[in-house]
């Protein structure tokens, strides 16, 4: 079930993939239809809802606000799908559980014009629980301007409610959907191979991380390193500190979820870097599979 637009051609199309956020996802709403820039329109893609979201659009209400109904098919799917259905000449992403301060849109439009930028991202306040108190990210030492993709290679520093960009380059890179979680970081990664990505340090959204949040599922975290190593190996390979970096966020989830990267760091050594830098990862490496072998004799110890 679609709601027909009212309109064709609005300035800034907002795309909001949810999923049982029926409770959370008005508020969500409300953030984007209180923007200072109101010549949006709002497209809810509905990645399949079995908890009545879909009771919320059986009354007209804001003629700006479209709603889609989906298969479920994953927060990917649902929004390269949006992206299909967006009608502005800018593109804009929220999730269903987060929030943009009154004026992010016509901030990051009068940001995107006066740089001539082709995708802009801000900085956001994160929420990891509704009594903590809230990180900042990236960090204020994050330079502002034009982001290499080079430097993504080693962490991210874009999630998708912050990104904001002509719909001609939004359309054109679309979100690889075998991503169990991490879309935002590829999808970045692509961005910034393929147009002029650039950062300004505007704090404009708010990003709250719920209780069954994919960003609290650890081996969810894992699939999606190993998927996103694999894509760019090639990059990889020609630099040791995204390598090393990559490698340690997947120790870190491997440990979460009580299992190895031992073979991961095997697999990253490459003939293209020098051989100490090899021997490095390989002595690591050793050391973790080591590691485990004590930990496994310790345990057949224990009575």
């Amino acid at each position: 079930m679609e709601q027909t637009p009212t309109r064709t051609s609005p300035l800034v199309s907002i795309i909001i993939p949810t999923y049982n956020r029926r409770a959370l996802l008005p508020h969500a709403i409300a953030s984007v239809l209180a923007q200072t820039l109101s010549d949006i329109e709002v497209i809810i893609v509905d990645d399949g809802s079995t908890d009545g979201t879909q009771e919320l659009f059986a009354a007209k209400g804001d003629p700006r606000v479209r709603y889609h109904q989906a298969p479920h098919r994953g927060a990917c799917a649902a929004r390269n799908l949006g992206l299909e259905l967006a009608c502005g000449q800018y593109i804009a992403f929220l999730d269903s559980d987060d929030r943009w301060y009154p004026d992010k849109l016509a901030i990051q439009c009068q940001r995107l014009e006066s740089s001539g930028a082709d995708v802009i991202f801000c900085a956001f306040r994160r929420f990891d629980s509704a009594d903590s108190q809230p990180v900042r990210f990236p960090d204020v030492s994050q330079p502002e301007g034009r982001v290499d993709y080079r430097s993504l290679l080693g962490g991210n520093i874009v999630s998708t409610q912050t990104l904001f960009g002509r719909a001609a380059w939004m359309k054109k890179v679309r979100f690889d959907e075998r991503f169990p979680r991490m879309q935002d970081w590829e999808y970045a990664i692509r961005l910034a191979q393929a147009c002029d990505l650039r950062y300004h340090s505007d704090v404009l959204v708010d990003v709250h991380i719920q209780a069954d949040s994919i960003s609290r599922k650890p081996e969810l975290g894992l699939r999606a390193l190993r998927l996103l190593y694999k894509k760019y190996q090639h990059d990889y390979a020609a630099s040791i500190p995204a390598t090393r970096l990559i490698l340690s966020t997947m120790q870190t989830f491997a440990e979460q979820c009580g299992k190895t990267c031992v073979l991961d760091y095997f697999k990253a050594l490459s003939f293209r870097r020098r051989p100490l830098e090899n021997l490095r990862l390989l002595t690591f490496g050793g050391r973790l599979t080591l590691a485990g072998i004590r930990m496994k004799h310790s345990r057949k110890e224990q009575p």
